[in-house]
């Protein structure tokens, strides 16, 4: 989100880099963080923030993403210890007794620059990550955000309605923290029996992918993608019973 919550650790390298007083003008120190029931409105915890800075020798402080950005990006100009070339796709590196060699590509330019070291902060399709055979890709971690849920999906007093695995729009909910984990576990042990069938669920149930587009996603036919989700869903339901 654009939105940043920056608690005194971060607060506190930023200081030590020299930031403090170029940030401060777009920070807020909020009195405290609220947690709110969005079905009632009420209260669930309240976490003080006011005596952050003396309790814990830095300052609290929430502040867009591009500010914080735009801070860094004057600062790193204005170092003669740092340059930037955006655009600059990393396609290569060899480490050698003097450091790092690195092949880059901006456009059509190829880029050879070296170093004492390479920080792969290239995101989880890394492509440092990838060079040193960690071609593990990233995987999903069973759990999606509020905002999938549905409007109208609570009973009255409170209670989740249940959505089945069969159900006519075809998505996931759960009725409890027990029902949350028994799902993740049998997720994990789907992926350990059949990798492609566990990708296949996640693209269909928390992606809302069609299976047309899943069959895109993963390069396999159609027929593949509806063999591999009546497995997943079979083996849900001899994992978890139930309606799944």
């Amino acid at each position: 989100g654009a939105g940043l919550q920056l608690s005194p650790n971060a607060t506190r390298v930023l200081a030590d880099l020299g930031l403090r007083d170029r940030l401060a003008p777009y920070a807020v120190a909020p009195h405290a963080v609220r947690v709110m029931s969005a079905g009632s409105g009420r209260e669930i915890v309240r976490i003080p923030l006011a005596d952050a800075e003396a309790a814990y020798g830095a300052p609290f402080w929430v502040l867009h993403r591009a500010d914080l950005q735009n801070v860094l990006v004057t600062a790193a100009q204005g170092s003669m210890d740092i340059t930037l070339k955006l655009g600059t796709r990393v396609e290569d590196f060899a480490a050698h007794v003097k450091g790092v060699s690195v092949l880059g590509r901006q456009e059509k330019t190829v880029i050879d620059e070296r170093g004492i070291a390479l920080i792969g902060a290239d995101g989880i399709w890394s492509n440092v990550a990838t060079c040193m055979k960690r071609q593990r890709p990233a995987t999903f971690a069973h759990r999606t955000a509020s905002a999938r849920a549905h409007p109208g999906r609570q009973r009255a007093g409170g209670a989740w309605e249940r959505i089945t695995l069969t159900g006519s729009d075809e998505q996931l909910a759960l009725e409890s923290a027990e029902e949350a984990l028994a799902l993740d576990a049998a997720l994990s042990r789907l992926e350990r029996t059949d990798e492609r069938a566990t990708r296949v669920l996640e693209l269909h149930y928390f992606a809302g992918l069609t299976a047309e587009q899943s069959a895109a996603t993963l390069g396999v036919a159609r027929s593949t993608i509806d063999r591999d989700l009546r497995f997943a869903k079979a083996f849900l339901k001899s994992e978890i019973g139930g309606d799944a």
